[in-house]
């Protein structure tokens, strides 16, 4: 059960990183990798493919979680630049 939950998660991930990052556009699910971080409020993976830039992926789990206030702080992070660059 565990194993068809990642390759949900995987095709999940992949499909939304080739949706709203140009030079994902043509990568090859089969040639990329995820993998699973830690986060006390998300899960975070870190999502490779050759020839396209590296992706920090992260999925709020929590329910307890507000994810637009998630949102609001990882993307002042990143404008501030102390955080990984947010892009969608």
């Amino acid at each position: 059960m565990a194993e068809a939950q990642e390759l949900v998660t995987k095709e999940l991930i992949f499909e939304r990183c080739k949706a709203n990052v140009p030079d994902w556009k043509d990568a090859d699910f089969a040639k990329c990798t995820t993998k699973r971080m830690g986060g006390l409020s998300n899960v975070c993976y870190k999502v490779e493919c050759p020839g396209s830039q590296t992706i920090l992926y992260r999925l709020i789990m929590n329910k307890l979680a507000n994810s637009e206030i998630e949102r609001v702080i990882f993307r002042v992070a990143s404008d501030e630049k102390i955080g990984p660059k947010f892009l969608f």
